[in-house]
């Protein structure tokens, strides 16, 4: 996927094969597939060899299913069968090479009106993808070369599509590794009806370049298949993609989680939405293994699901960013995972415990912890609440106050698709095994105490008396209002060191009249869920309303004699906000008394030596 989560296309070193074993190289192939009802899907498959025989014995397949184009020319005619050359992680060639000297096939196809594919594409990701990607599933599974265990890995998009994939799963699909992946379509656009503006039009250019195709190859764009030595095929393709949807017109228009469509009469938010068949999912006995980053925007979707679903499951949260996989080989893994699922070998994986993370901050050589259900044992709660004199303190004042903020329609944390990418530290940290150990400490924002905090409303706590680590949802509850019938609130939490630097830790945003609580499909284990619903939207009117907002999870050691800090801003440069840039507005922070606005840290309230951690 595009989006602040969203490129894909960093290029990737091969890195060198985890358990090479007698495979020693690969041929490519390259057809179409035709699913169910008749639309033809371009894909490209690549078959070990063994002494550059190809090997004819049934060998597992694990395949990934994108809109980033299967194959990218130029097709070297000196080397016909190399790996696709762009992608990170999971969508990179040393995912697939390390797959193929394994023992497996490896496939990647192209997504429904994407590409070289045929067909049109009516929204951003939904059930037609699904029933597309079982039956290519069973295609693959169908050869004589192949046996009929199959699984699926990728990334973003590429691991957004195996969720839904196992909501309709084909009977050979067994496994599938999905990092950074979306559950709830509805958060990849909307932040609490705040809508993103920069995805559809990265969106936008991106399929520019991809689906549509001339007679002529341009470096960049889509490869053909083998057989369509005149292009006709993959120009005609490229005539279907002209009746694609365009994306920004169609999402800007939903935002409520129940939003219609008004051209088609359906509700994409909700149809699109991987929670919406989990128990589909769950019925499926799929394996999966959810690969998650504190700061990618998935990882809430991904725990919940984890948390949802009794399938056979393993959840890995880093210190990530999206498309960052260091500190454990994630080639490694993969093999580990698909040769236990897909070839039934022993090797330890189901037995160790399901859930690892790491704690930004802690060292990276002995910083991984593991757990074996979410959260972890030991997790309790601390409150600090919103005070006069900007401080966040462990006792409620009795005395009511308010805190009033003009709002600086200018202030911004940045674009939230290069936020969500972490563009800031992509050089020391992106798309390897081995990283920078500061890459493990934080999350490499600039200082927000002059560009955000003081532009703001900030409340921050004394200086710690000891090392506190917070894991899990932080939840914001505060008092409003605002001298306009709607507002966009941003909350950001940040740790302050002993210099006043303030680092970002997480966030969150919601529309003021968004802020209705409803039922939540998961257990969120005491988080409130924001219905979303249009039904439950009410303005703001005049007098305090209590918001509770759930930050995004993490995982953060707040070092002794530091500070911890919540920031409060109305308004977001670079993302659309209610009032415009020459407008007057004042939000307004009722705290105090009856306005018990504070902030709730979920924390390990035990070392494992069972001392207390604060």
């Amino acid at each position: 996927m595009i989006g602040g989560f969203f490129f894909c296309f960093a290029l990737s070193v091969l890195a060198a094969a985890p358990g090479a074993d007698e495979f020693d190289g690969w041929n490519r192939f390259s057809e179409y597939v035709a699913v169910a009802d008749g639309t033809r899907l371009a894909i490209d498959y690549f078959r070990p060899t063994r002494a550059g025989e190809l090997h004819e014995q049934p060998l597992p397949v694990v395949w990934r299913f994108t809109p980033y184009g299967r194959y990218l020319n130029p097709i070297d005619p000196a080397n016909p069968h190399a790996l696709p050359s762009g992608g990170a992680g999971l969508n990179s060639p040393g995912a697939l090479e390390a797959l193929l000297r394994s023992g497996y096939v490896v496939a990647v196809a192209d997504v429904r009106g994407y590409g070289a594919s045929f067909g049109v594409s009516e929204t951003w990701l939904g059930p037609k993808q699904a029933e597309d990607a079982r039956d290519i599933t069973d295609w693959l599974a169908a050869h004589s070369w192949t046996t009929d265990k199959v699984g699926m890995m990728g990334l973003s998009y590429l691991g957004s599509v195996q969720y839904m994939a196992a909501s309709r799963a084909s009977p050979h699909l067994k496994a599938i590794f999905a990092a950074m992946a979306q559950v709830d379509h509805y958060e990849t656009f909307m932040l609490n009806g705040i809508y993103r503006p920069d995805l559809a039009p990265a969106w936008g250019q991106l399929r520019a370049a991809l689906d549509f195709p001339g007679a002529e190859t341009v470096r960049g764009s889509v490869a053909a298949v083998e057989a369509d030595t005149d292009r006709s095929q993959i120009q005609q393709a490229a005539l279907a993609h002209r009746h694609n949807r365009d994306l920004g017109q169609q999402m800007a228009r939903l935002a409520f989680r129940d939003s219609i469509d008004p051209d088609t009469g359906r509700r994409w938010h909700v149809e699109n939405s991987a929670w919406n068949y989990l128990d589909q999912v769950e019925e499926s006995g799929v394996a999966i293994y959810h690969w998650a980053g504190w700061w990618d925007t998935y990882c809430k979707g991904q725990i919940l699901a984890f948390n949802y679903l009794s399938n056979p499951q393993k959840l890995h949260i880093g210190p990530y960013f999206h498309t960052e996989h260091f500190g454990i080989d994630i080639y490694r893994e993969a093999v580990r995972w698909f040769d236990h699922w897909l070839k039934g070998r022993d090797n330890g994986i189901s037995r160790e415990p399901a859930v690892r993370y790491f704690i930004a901050g802690e060292d990276p050589a002995a910083g991984w912890r593991q757990a074996d259900n979410w959260p972890p044992p030991g997790i309790e709660d601390s409150v600090l609440h919103l005070s006069s004199g900007s401080l966040l303190a462990h006792q409620a004042s009795p005395v009511p106050g308010t805190d009033d903020l003009k709002v600086d329609f200018t202030v911004t944390l940045g674009g939230y698709l290069d936020r969500n990418n972490g563009v800031f530290r992509q050089a020391a940290c992106a798309d390897r095994t081995e990283a920078d150990p500061v890459c493990f400490d934080h999350s490499g924002y600039p200082d927000l105490a002059r560009s955000y905090d003081a532009r703001s409303l900030s409340y921050t706590t004394a200086p710690l008396s000891q090392d506190l680590r917070v894991l899990g949802q932080p939840v914001a509850t505060f008092w409003i209002s605002s001298s306009t019938d709607d507002a966009d609130i941003y909350v950001v939490l940040e740790e302050v060191d002993e210099e006043g630097f303030s680092r970002f830790v997480t966030d969150n945003a919601l529309r003021a009249s968004h802020r209705a609580i409803g039922e939540s499909p998961f257990a969120t284990k005491g988080v409130p869920w924001i219905s979303n619903l249009k039904k439950d939207a009410a303005g703001l009117p005049g007098t305090p309303v209590r918001v509770a907002l759930d930050l995004k999870p993490v995982g953060n050691l707040f070092e002794q004699g530091h500070r911890i800090r919540l920031t409060i801003a109305g308004a977001d440069a670079a993302n659309d906000h209610v009032a415009g840039p020459d407008s007057t507005q004042v939000l307004s922070l009722h705290r105090g008394g009856p306005y018990d606005s504070h902030l709730t840290l979920p924390y390990l309230a035990l070392e494992p030596e069972g001392q207390a951690a604060w």
